[in-house]
């Protein structure tokens, strides 16, 4: 399969993933992507620690042409 990839990388303050997960706030915002990304059969990526910064990967097919 063709994939789309988009990158979105920040050297700032960086988060907890874990604990954004677990928190209200998540819902809003990158658990948004998240479900998106699922509907898609694509994946989400977050990774961050404190002081380094974050990076987000998402990924997801593309259809190209007729593939029934």
């Amino acid at each position: 399969k063709e994939n789309i990839m988009v990158r979105v990388e920040d050297h700032g303050a960086g988060f907890d993933v874990e604990t954004i997960k677990r928190s209200t706030s998540f819902g809003f915002g990158l658990k948004s992507i998240s479900e998106r990304m699922d509907n898609l059969e694509g994946k989400f990526l977050v990774e961050s620690n404190y002081g380094k910064g974050t990076k987000i990967i998402l990924m997801a097919p593309i259809c190209l042409g007729n593939d029934s």
